[in-house]
C-alpha cells in the first residue's frame, strides 16, 4: 500500500511540472517579439503548445499570428488592415508578461501604420491637386506641387509607388510645358506670316532700327526685371516688331544645377517706335 501511494505521488508530481522545453520556447518567442520577428515568435509559441497545451500558449499563438498579419499589411500598403489586426491584439487585457510584450508591439504597428496612412493621403491629395493645375496649364504650380509631395525616405512599397507616380507626373509636366511653349511659338510665327504681307505705315529708316539686344533690354526695363534668373530673349520678327520671349530658369537641384524654364510671357517691341506690348493679349 505504501509503495502504491509513493507511485501515485510521483505521477501527480510529474503531471504538475512544466516541461523545460515549454518555458524555453515561450522565452524564445518573447525575444522574437521584441525583435519584431513575429513569424519566428509564432513558431516558438506553437512549439511550446506542443509541449504543453495551455491557454497561455494558445493566446500567444493567436496574438503573434495577428502581428504577422498586421506587419504584412503594413508592408504592402494596406494600412487600414494593419491597424485593424494590431488593435485585436491591443484590446487584450491579459496580465501575462509575454502578452504585454505582444501588446507593446501591436501599439508600435498601429503608430507606424497611422503615420504611413497620413503620408499616403497627403501624397494622394497632392497628386489630385497637381493634376488639376496641370489641366489649367499652370505648369509651374503643378510641378512644385508634385515635387514637394515626394517622399524618398520611407521604405514602404505603397509610398514608393506614389513617389514614382509623382516623379512621372513631374516629367509629364515638363513635357507638356515644352509642348505648350512650342505651340505658342508656332502661333506667333503664323501671325508673323500674316503680318508680313501688310504694308507698314511706319517710316523705315535703317539708322533708327532697334537691334535684337536693344529690344531685349527695353522689355527688361519695361517689366522692371532685376532677377538674374529671368531672361529676355529675341525669338522672331512679326511685321515691324521683334517678339521677345521672357522666361525664368528655375533650379530644381542646387547640387547638380539641374532645372527647368518657366515662361513669363511673350512681348513685342516695335523696331522703329520702341513701343512694347503684350503679344499674347494683343
Amino acid at each position: 500500500m505504501k509503495k502504491l501511494l509513493t507511485i501515485l505521488a510521483c505521477v501527480l508530481l510529474l503531471c504538475g511540472c512544466t516541461p523545460k522545453a515549454y518555458t524555453d520556447n515561450l522565452s524564445k518567442g518573447e525575444d522574437a517579439l521584441k525583435a519584431g520577428k513575429y513569424i519566428k515568435a509564432e513558431q516558438y509559441f506553437k512549439k511550446a503548445y506542443e509541449k504543453k497545451n495551455t491557454s497561455e500558449a494558445k493566446e500567444l499563438i493567436n496574438a503573434s499570428g495577428l502581428l504577422v498579419q498586421s506587419n504584412d499589411a503594413l508592408q504592402t500598403g494596406d494600412f487600414e488592415k494593419s491597424i485593424q489586426k494590431a488593435k485585436l491584439v491591443n484590446s487584450n487585457d491579459s496580465k501575462n508578461k509575454i502578452m504585454k510584450t505582444a501588446i507593446k508591439e501591436a501599439e508600435k504597428l498601429i503608430e507606424k501604420a497611422n503615420s504611413l496612412l497620413t503620408t499616403k493621403k497627403k501624397m494622394e491629395d497632392s497628386i489630385d491637386k497637381g493634376k488639376s493645375l496641370l489641366n489649367l496649364n499652370k505648369f509651374d504650380e503643378a510641378y512644385k506641387t508634385f515635387k514637394e509631395a515626394k517622399n524618398e525616405e520611407l521604405d514602404n512599397k505603397e509610398i514608393k509607388n506614389l513617389d514614382k507616380q509623382l516623379t512621372d507626373l513631374m516629367d509629364q509636366t515638363t513635357k507638356e510645358r515644352q509642348a505648350y511653349d512650342n505651340n505658342i511659338r508656332t502661333q506667333q510665327q503664323e501671325k508673323q506670316k500674316q503680318n508680313s504681307n501688310e504694308v507698314s505705315s511706319t517710316p523705315k529708316e535703317n539708322s533708327n532700327i532697334l537691334t535684337h539686344s536693344e529690344a531685349e533690354q527695353i522689355v527688361r526695363s519695361y517689366l522692371k526685371i532685376t532677377d538674374k534668373n529671368v531672361y529676355t530673349k529675341y525669338d522672331h520678327d512679326e511685321g515691324d516688331n521683334y517678339i521677345i520671349h521672357v522666361y525664368e530658369v528655375v533650379i530644381d537641384d542646387p547640387k547638380t544645377k539641374e532645372g527647368h524654364t518657366a515662361t513669363w510671357g511673350w512681348y513685342g517691341v516695335n523696331k522703329y517706335t520702341k513701343k512694347v506690348y503684350d503679344s499674347m493679349n494683343n
